[in-house]
């Protein structure tokens, strides 16, 4: 296999991971879903970059034509498969990058990249800044949100804005999905302030491979990031990183802009060895879950690691099962790869199912809040029971 490290163009690299039918998932299969996209499966490959130890998608020149088609229709954000930028999810996941990064105050010019709705730019203006510009692909022609906020169609590329024009630069959810990562990060540079800051999320890579986040390997995703690979990445870019904070799910961090490369870029050893044992072990338990509740049962949560678990296992019988999901706009339709068309949680209860086990790999815990405090009678079991809390007690060790 020919391939260059997208982070530092080393051809050496390590499979760490590879399934030959995985689902592309562009989320909701619906009237205007183009056909090419529908119900496809297509090889899918991790490499360990053994220079720069960044983990990534291999390159697939089908793969790449496909994803510029799925960013256009931007039908639902691949991480979920609910658009996490939009309606109410956009709000919490604004309020809450806010909070993990601590960015209780706002200079006055701000560029959200990726910015779906707009909701963190509106948070920003509520924060003080006074010129808020945001750039999103699926949106078909500029927007103004408020005399401040301004939404523009389109890509970022270097030409987008005059050198110096902002002071923070946001990149929420979407640094995993960037084939080339050094140019892109030189690009935000050029458009920054001196001194500006980079705001960021990305999955949490180090989590999903310790637990089998079967979710975690997409075709969207091109980048896999622990905190010591992003910080690595950052660093190799001409950014110092000021604060950096990981969750089960996220990795959030604030990285200023400085002059040349920082010295100190070496990301620590990656832990892949547990990855393909760990997604076993979670397929493992659904099958028994299933062969225990054979009457009627539940998966809850139509998302990626529900479509991967299903194409990557055999044995599970979905003949008297059900997926329920929180989100309307999935109601009634088919999440793509999931197999079954969803439906509302209130229904499950009235066909009489109860029992359900919870997929969603960074929700878990808010999932069961959630039923148990709507849903009573249902009896919510999660697929990565005490994880979160395992994850935690690492970090704090250190291990």
């Amino acid at each position: 296999m020919i391939h260059h490290c997208r982070i530092c163009g080393h051809a050496g690299h390590k499979e760490i991971f590879s399934h030959p039918e995985t689902p592309l998932f562009v989320g909701i299969i619906g009237d205007k879903t183009p056909t090419n996209l529908e119900n496809v499966k297509l090889p899918i490959s991790l490499l360990l970059c053994e220079s720069c130890l960044t983990v990534q998608q291999a390159s697939d020149a089908k793969v790449d034509a496909l994803l510029d088609q799925i960013y256009l229709i931007s039908q639902d954000n691949a991480c979920s498969g609910t658009r996490t930028g939009e309606g109410e999810f956009g709000m919490q996941r604004a309020n809450e990058f806010i909070e993990k990064t601590g960015l209780s105050t706002m200079p006055k010019r701000v560029l959200e990249i990726g910015c779906n709705e707009g909701h963190m730019l509106e948070v920003c203006e509520r924060l003080g800044a006074e010129s808020l510009c945001g750039i999103e692909p699926s949106v078909k022609s500029e927007t103004r949100l408020s005399d401040k906020i301004t939404i523009l169609p389109g890509y970022f590329d270097g030409q987008s804005f005059p050198a110096g024009s902002f002071d923070l630069v946001f990149l929420i959810s979407v640094f995993e999905h960037i084939p080339d990562a050094a140019e892109f990060l030189g690009n935000i540079r050029d458009v920054m302030a001196p001194g500006g800051q980079l705001a960021l999320s990305v999955p949490n890579c180090e989590s999903g491979l310790e637990y089998g986040n079967l979710g975690m390997p997409i075709h969207e995703h091109l980048l896999y990031f622990t905190s010591s690979s992003l910080k690595n990445v950052l660093s190799r870019c001409g950014f110092k990183v000021v604060k950096q904070e990981a969750t089960f799910a996220n990795l959030y961090c604030v990285a200023e802009k400085v002059d040349g490369v920082l010295e100190d870029n070496q990301a620590e050893p990656v832990r892949a060895e547990k990855f393909l044992p760990a997604c076993e072990t979670r397929i493992d338990i659904t099958k028994k879950f299933a062969q225990k509740h054979q009457k009627r049962w539940g998966l809850y949560g139509a998302c990626s690691l529900t479509a991967n678990l299903l194409a990557w296992s055999s044995g599970i019988d979905l003949t008297n099962a059900c997926l329920a999901d929180a989100d309307p706009n999935k109601w009634g339709k088919l999440v793509s790869g999931c197999e079954l068309v969803t439906t509302k949680p209130s229904q499950a209860v009235a066909d009489g199912v109860t029992d359900f086990m919870v997929m969603p790999f960074g929700f878990q815990e808010g999932i069961r809040e959630h039923i148990n405090r709507d849903y009573p009678s249902m009896e919510p079991v999660l697929l990565f029971e005490n994880i979160a809390a395992q994850y935690a007690t690492m970090r704090a060790l250190n291990v």
